[in-house]
């Protein structure tokens, strides 16, 4: 790796720490892993039983003890499937390429395994590890993923910036999950990787998928979902999370699920991505989805800021949908049905159609204290049972939109202009 590129890995990861310290200061979050199985003493601190991995380690090495670690992290998950020990832990540094990862292949690859945790972020002397410290794996945009689980269940992979894997020939040229039963991924940063899916990160077939504490930054999508997709996966949770600057080509620049049920999104960022539809989010064919705390702002260059089609049991509260550059909609629904918008406030850029469109009149929606900006958006709604909702307090405007046999809606009140 040259010096240069080496100063652009360490400023892209300094972003993404910046961005997550926040949340670390806000939450008084410490990182708490394994503390019961510390043990101090004048000499040491012990570890749980596990394989040592740096960058000042040999694979010639057993990479048993901390002063004898292994150089890479595949011959790590080799000698912990060869000693029967479930934990990796892995110094902060960055492993690129045949010097650290796999060279002809996907970089780092977990699969047919159960109970593992991929520990990174850790001191070279093992003693300390800081929830903002990350081991660098850096697929140096070759053309394989970053990093591959599949067919594994009961994982934890923490601690990592992954950054500049992939090609839009794959899905998920930063990380994929394929086929995977319980993993948390944590205190992440996923950067300038390249898919045909998922930039990011691609999760398919899997249940039980927790995203939490991770930073996702200049990630691109030939087709759908510029930072993460999920495809019929269920029970998905994302938490504390920032998307920034991704491109989903066809849509969502930040998250894209479809034939998938069950995923709960909460405190998200969503900021300055593009998306042909849904520069924010789109959600095709799923169920039971629940956005809380997201603030979707500064996106641009797509049709809606959040596009929803063939969904059912929707659910956005208290989020902030604001200063989008979008030329259409900041909800556009088509066929969605027993959806659920309350406390969110929205506002365009002065070029936005409507506020919410409803393409097929649905029943059972409920609009619960919404707040609209005056001047941002050309119409308030729109649906075929109810066209152009004007922006004033008047029978036509907002008193309007809060009778519920106006807009269809099993319950609309409290709704007002700002």
């Amino acid at each position: 790796m040259t010096r240069r590129n080496a100063i652009l890995l360490t400023s892209l990861c300094g972003i993404c720490v910046i961005i997550l310290s926040a949340f670390d200061i806000f939450r008084g979050r410490r990182d708490t892993m394994y503390q019961s199985a510390l043990r101090t003493n004048a000499a040491s601190i012990v570890l749980p039983p596990g394989i040592f991995v740096s960058t000042l380690g040999s694979d010639a090495n057993a990479g048993l003890y901390s002063h004898s670690p292994v150089r890479s992290v595949p011959m790590g998950l080799q000698r912990a499937a060869q000693y029967g020990r479930t934990n990796v832990f892995v110094a902060k540094g960055v492993y690129s390429r045949g010097l650290g990862i796999s060279a002809g292949s996907d970089g780092v690859i977990i699969t047919n395994c159960a109970g593992l945790a991929l520990l990174g972020g850790w001191e070279n002397n093992f003693f300390s590890r800081s929830p903002s410290d990350r081991s660098v794996l850096d697929g140096g945009n070759a053309a394989y993923r970053v990093l591959l689980i599949s067919n594994a269940q009961s994982l934890r992979v923490t601690g990592f910036a992954i950054v500049r894997g992939g090609t839009t020939a794959i899905s998920g040229g930063g990380a994929a999950v394929i086929g995977v039963t319980s993993a948390s991924l944590s205190d992440l940063s996923i950067m300038s990787n390249v898919g045909y899916n998922g930039g990011g990160m691609f999760v398919s077939n899997s249940t039980g998928i927790t995203v939490s504490s991770s930073c996702f930054f200049s990630n691109y999508a030939q087709n759908y979902g510029g930072a993460l997709m999920c495809v019929h996966s269920g029970d998905i949770t994302i938490q504390n999370a920032h998307m920034l600057q991704g491109f989903g080509a066809a849509h969502a620049g930040g998250i894209y699920a479809q034939f998938s049920s069950n995923l709960v999104a909460s405190n998200i960022f969503i900021l300055s991505n593009n998306g042909g539809s849904g520069a924010a989010f789109s959600l095709d064919q799923t169920t039971n989805i629940t956005f809380i705390r997201l603030t979707a702002a500064s996106n641009a260059l797509a049709s809606q800021v959040i596009y929803l089609n063939n969904a059912g049991s929707f659910s956005l509260r208290n989020s902030f949908i604001t200063n989008n550059a979008i030329n259409g909609n900041m909800v556009l629904l088509s066929t969605a049905r027993s959806l659920i918008i309350s406390g969110c406030v929205f506002s365009g850029s002065g070029i936005t159609t409507y506020g919410i469109q409803e393409l097929i009149a649905e029943t059972g929606q409920t609009f619960v204290s919404n707040g609209f900006m005056m001047g941002s958006m050309t119409w308030l709604y729109h649906d075929t049972v109810i066209a152009d909702t004007v922006f004033t307090v008047d029978g036509a405007g907002i008193a309007n939109f809060n009778i519920e046999g106006q807009t269809g809606a099993a319950v609309s009140s409290g709704n007002y202009l700002y």
